[in-house]
């Protein structure tokens, strides 16, 4: 195997710790401490091998771009409908 490190994007299965490497971590709304979904580390083939199997990180563009500091709004629609732009569902009343 390569010794060449490649980027990999942390997903939302990742822990703490992926292949050894602590993930920097941030407060969620309820006040807890958990990764930061995004963030981009180097690893080798062989470091990457486990945690791509279980889902933890993915093939990261090698963009060079930085990585997201919280993950795209789980709910769009919901927000849009606050917006008051009426994509949400409506009541009928």
């Amino acid at each position: 195997m390569s010794t060449e490190k490649k980027p990999y994007r942390v997903t939302d299965r990742a822990g703490f710790f992926v292949a050894g490497i602590k993930v920097p971590a941030k407060r969620d709304e309820d006040g807890n401490l958990v990764p930061i979904v995004g963030h981009v580390l180097n690893l080798t083939e062989a470091e990457a091998k486990y945690e791509l199997l279980s889902g933890s990180i993915e093939p990261a563009e090698a963009s060079g771009e930085k990585a997201p500091l919280a993950p795209p709004p789980k709910d769009k629609a919901a927000k849009a409908d606050k917006a008051g732009d009426g994509a949400g569902p409506q009541s009928a009343g």
